[in-house]
């Protein structure tokens, strides 16, 4: 059995192999963060879809995407298109990925699903995962938790990790990413004409 394949057994099996090669490739800080990001970020994630995965390109796309979640300032959707390698990114995938960071907004997936497939663009996989933060006043992670429903004044921020059929020109990158940043534009048009319609 090649032990750098992902183990989709069952999910404390896979917990177990991901705890396993945090520490070998981590110091114990870095490790134990994302150890507690992973339980986040894999809570609904159907594991066999990860068959066939090498364990260090799942972690390296956990690690990247707990750094894109690192920094959040301006309130303001974040928005990625790339095409991980080891030499760029340390890890790979062969498909093009897709990153959003914003507000745990209404339609805010449903919108950004549809300004990729109106564009007649594949979605092989997605995951979107809500999660409370603390930051300090430069927006600077402090820490992630799950989201308390009774709270309402927990920040609730949404994190959207989508693949799609493979995009390598430069050119259709940066469109696929403004045609998401678009549909997110449209998406607060609604919701604040929704919020003053509701408040009149």
């Amino acid at each position: 059995m090649d032990m750098s394949l992902v183990v989709t057994d069952n999910k404390s099996a896979f917990a177990e192999q991901l705890a396993q090669t945090l520490s070998a490739k981590f110091a114990p800080k870095e490790a134990q963060r994302l150890r507690e990001f992973a339980e986040l970020f894999f809570d609904h994630y159907p594991i066999e879809e990860l068959s066939g995965h090498d364990i260090n390109d799942v972690i390296g796309m956990l690690k990247d995407a707990h750094e894109f979640l690192s920094s959040y300032k301006q309130r303001r959707a974040k928005v990625r298109v790339f095409n991980p390698s080891l030499e760029q990114e340390g890890w790979y995938c062969k498909n093009t990925v897709v990153t959003v960071h914003y507000n745990d907004v209404p339609f805010v997936i449903d919108s950004v699903r549809m300004a990729l497939t109106n564009r007649g663009i594949a979605i092989k996989r997605i995951k979107n995962l809500v999660i409370g933060s603390t930051r300090d006043t430069k927006g600077q992670l402090i820490s992630l938790h799950q989201v308390d429903e009774t709270d309402n004044k927990d920040a609730k921020e949404l994190l959207i990790h989508l693949e799609i059929n493979r995009h390598s020109k430069t050119k259709d990158i940066n469109e696929i990413a403004t045609a998401v940043r678009r549909a997110i534009a449209d998406v607060n048009l609604v919701n604040n004409h929704y919020v003053k319609i509701v408040e009149e």
